[in-house]
């Protein structure tokens, strides 16, 4: 189990920018970074912003999610990798009542959630892959809280927003558009709110 330190990036006017503006908007600007299209939200309508606070659970096993309520900051979206675990439900009623009162701006879940009265009742934004009602348990098998990235481990430099600098220049090489001119493009507009007209 590891805990590393939190890295903050997000300036609170571009959060506040990007709850004004819908995903495909930003789609039309930067091609990576997105949640996977099987990851959907519990209940509708929902929108959340902010920046992501990691959590790395194996198994059946969430210790570390719960060590995470000593960390997150009012605001943080809490994204949850499940290790490819895709039976047990990693993110419940008592997490997800954590979550609130900690004022979190919202879950991403890698695997299964349970509990969806109290999640849509606490009106969580809460997006996973489905529901099941076979549940983990704080075993204290692994995990980490903000776990480094592989390509980290590795010695390549990070980009703006998580890209590895080597596959932006991998990119770039085959002619495709900058992903940095994206990120200031996608900024600018949510920024500047939708458009009308």
């Amino acid at each position: 189990m590891s805990i590393n330190p939190r890295v903050d990036r997000l300036p609170p006017d571009l959060v506040e920018g990007f709850l004004h503006v819908d995903p495909a908007t930003v789609g039309h600007f930067i091609h990576f970074g997105f949640v996977d299209s099987g990851i959907k939200p519990l209940w509708r309508p929902v929108k959340m912003a902010g920046p992501a606070f990691t959590v790395r659970t194996p198994a059946m096993d969430t210790t570390m999610l719960h060590r995470c309520f000593e960390y997150v900051k009012p605001g943080d979206v809490l994204v949850i990798d499940r290790c490819g675990d895709m039976v047990h439900a990693g993110f419940g009623g008592v997490v997800a009542f954590a979550a609130m009162v900690q004022k979190v701006a919202g879950v991403v879940i890698d695997g299964l959630a349970t509990d969806i009265r109290e999640i849509e009742e606490y009106r969580l934004p809460v997006f996973a892959r489905g529901l099941t009602a076979l549940t983990t348990k704080m075993w204290g098998m692994g995990g980490a809280i903000n776990p480094e990235r592989e390509d980290a481990k590795r010695g390549l430099p990070h980009g703006p927003v998580g890209e590895p600098a080597a596959d932006r220049r991998r990119s770039s090489r085959r002619g495709a558009q900058d992903p940095l001119s994206g990120v200031s493009a996608a900024g600018r507009a949510a920024r500047e709110g939708p458009r009308h007209g």
